[in-house]
């Protein structure tokens, strides 16, 4: 079971650039947030400058200890970044500093199999606000926000060209994915997903006898790296962290453009998932489509499902 960071109160879509600071109140809990972290953890965090140019990043710096249960209801205000002007955009970032951890910063989740998923799973993941807008004058604080971003280092290869892919900061490719602050299961990651995905990285990037001890993992292995691609369908994708994860970590590989992936899930999953593609598209050129798939209804019913033709992956 993996634990999260999240915001049980997020921080306002705009806020005054006049204001001193914003409220919020972290959150450590499991991916349903039923079942609350109860270890002791400080809370690191930034203010990134969301300028479309790269990170723009202000000093880090611890902003509370997390105390299991007793934290859980706790406001904490968090002082507008130093600089900060009219019309600029802030992200804040949240994140427990993890001893083990690279040289990446604390806000983003390393999937490269060598370093993360040896003890991935034992750290807490990170999260990141959407952008903040600072206004001139106004009200203090505007409405909450209703999404969060997580980012996600993926593996490199030492044979592969992936200077198009790389993010200045990380010399790594970037996935970012927006996930809802809302209740709603289709909107928000699962532990199942995020496992998978780390679980295949290290399939496909690595000659780990670990990820090869299971079943037919070498023939699921040939069929992903194989030049030809291959048509695989996700049930219950959500966000479509493993259909975009596996899209973006098989992106070095031959055989890209052959590759056919279809992501389904209910009707009310399908805007978030689309956006959370598109915005990613530079990290792949594999065909990652979206569909609504109603497990209750005659699979004939979905057109995307029954013009793929032939599958040879379920996910």
């Amino acid at each position: 079971m993996f634990f999260y960071l999240s915001f049980l109160r997020p921080p306002p879509r705009t806020v005054s650039a006049n204001a001193k600071d914003v409220l919020i109140t972290p959150q450590i809990a499991n991916d349903l947030r039923t079942e609350t972290f109860e270890g002791y953890a400080d809370i690191w965090c930034c203010w990134i400058l969301d300028s479309g140019t790269g990170d723009m990043r202000q000093p880090a710096r611890k902003l509370t200890a997390w105390k299991g249960s007793s934290s859980s209801y706790k406001a904490i205000p968090v002082e507008l970044p130093a600089g900060r002007k009219a019309g600029q955009s802030w992200r804040l970032a949240l994140w427990v500093p993890d001893p083990t951890s690279t040289s990446l910063p604390g806000d983003i989740i390393d999937l490269s199999p060598s370093l993360g998923s040896a003890s991935f799973g034992a750290s807490i993941l990170p999260v990141t606000s959407s952008p903040i807008k600072l206004e001139q004058g106004g009200k203090k604080e505007g409405p909450k926000q209703e999404r969060i971003w997580r980012s996600y280092a993926l593996p490199t290869l030492p044979s592969a060209d992936t200077a198009e892919m790389t993010s200045e900061r990380t010399g790594r490719a970037l996935i970012t994915i927006v996930e809802q602050t809302s209740f709603d299961l289709d909107k928000k990651i699962w532990d199942s997903g995020l496992g998978l995905s780390v679980w295949l990285a290290e399939l496909c990037c690595t000659d780990s006898s670990k990820a090869l001890s299971r079943p037919m993992a070498q023939d699921l292995k040939d069929v992903l790296l194989s030049p030809f691609g291959f048509t695989a369908v996700e049930l219950g994708t959500g966000i479509g962290v493993v259909s975009l994860l596996l899209s973006a970590i098989l992106e070095p590989f031959p055989g890209s453009e052959n590759r056919r992936i279809l992501a389904t899930d209910l009707e009310s999953a399908i805007p978030l998932l689309e956006e959370n593609f598109s915005s990613n598209k530079l990290h792949y050129s594999a065909s990652l489509s979206a569909a609504t798939l109603d497990w209750e209804q005659d699979l004939e019913k979905c057109e995307a499902l029954r013009d793929i033709g032939a599958i040879d992956l379920i996910m």
